[in-house]
């Protein structure tokens, strides 16, 4: 059996004897153990490395703080400004022929015309100051355009179709205008206009709001529930608005002053 050697720690606040003869035989060992107490409520004190590096982290998350609302700011002002559009400023109205027409002197090059040739192709032998144009298959009459529909269509639909074409079903403003839709040879056949019975004040009314003079266009009397107002052989027949009717669409045309197919209005060719 391996011998066991104990060693016995005593803690005394008195000076320690010296070792008797018995002590030192058994190998008793004593050691002065020192404590010292701090006093009550005292912190320990922090060591200035970690104080300094504490320090350096708050500025650090500062910085960086304030360095991402800076590019907020930067990106939302470059935002703006890109899709923000620039207003152009309006350009005066002009007395000579190049100030009303920009594009004079040069060609239209998907068709190789001049001006003097678009006028010619145009306007034809139109001698007064303003030509009017119109879409293809649209009549002109003094400053409006007029489609006259083959086809049969209810009234809402007819009325829809002429919108769609930047237009409205036609409204017969004078004898004029009447004479010329007459003289059209539009026959016997019902034509859809610009007219509906207006239940509230019990009157016949164009679409721009104005009623039916008496004594203007002669008008048929219509039976009950006919609420649509068609127009044939010189006169206004009320009609069931799903009836099929053909129509007539009118709107205001494309006037082009003639000084700006003048072939003084572009340089000539000094070669």
């Amino acid at each position: 059996m391996a011998d066991l050697t104990y060693v016995d720690v005593r803690f005394s606040k008195t000076k320690r004897a010296p070792l008797t003869s018995q002590e030192y035989q058994e190998g008793v060992t004593y050691a002065d153990l020192n404590l010292i107490q701090q006093p009550k409520g005292t912190v320990p004190t922090v060591p200035p490395v970690c104080n300094f590096l504490s320090r350096a982290l708050v500025a650090v998350v500062l910085l960086l703080l304030a360095l991402v609302i800076v590019l907020t700011i930067l990106t939302h002002r470059f935002s703006t400004q890109i899709h923000s559009k620039p207003k152009m400023p309006a350009a005066p109205y002009g007395n000579t022929t190049r100030d009303i027409c920009p594009t004079s002197g040069f060609t239209f090059h998907s068709t190789l015309l001049t001006l003097e040739e678009l006028k010619d192709h145009l306007c034809g032998e139109f001698n007064e100051s303003m030509c009017v144009i119109c879409p293809y298959k649209w009549l002109s009459f003094r400053q409006k355009c007029y489609f006259i529909s083959e086809q049969l269509e209810s009234w809402n639909f007819s009325n829809l179709y002429c919108q769609s074409r930047h237009a409205k079903l036609l409204i017969i403003d004078d004898k004029n205008e009447k004479d010329f839709i007459d003289g059209k040879e539009i026959g016997r056949s019902y034509f859809w206009i610009g007219m509906k019975y207006n239940k509230r004040n019990s009157e016949w009314t164009w679409l721009n709001g104005s009623t039916l003079q008496k004594g203007s266009i002669p008008m048929r009397s219509g039976e009950p529930g006919n609420f649509c107002g068609s127009y044939s052989n010189q006169e206004i027949f009320p009609l069931y608005c799903n009836n099929k009717a053909k129509w007539i669409c009118e709107k205001e045309a494309i006037q082009f002053d003639k000084r700006c197919f003048s072939s003084s209005s572009y340089p000539q060719d000094q070669s």
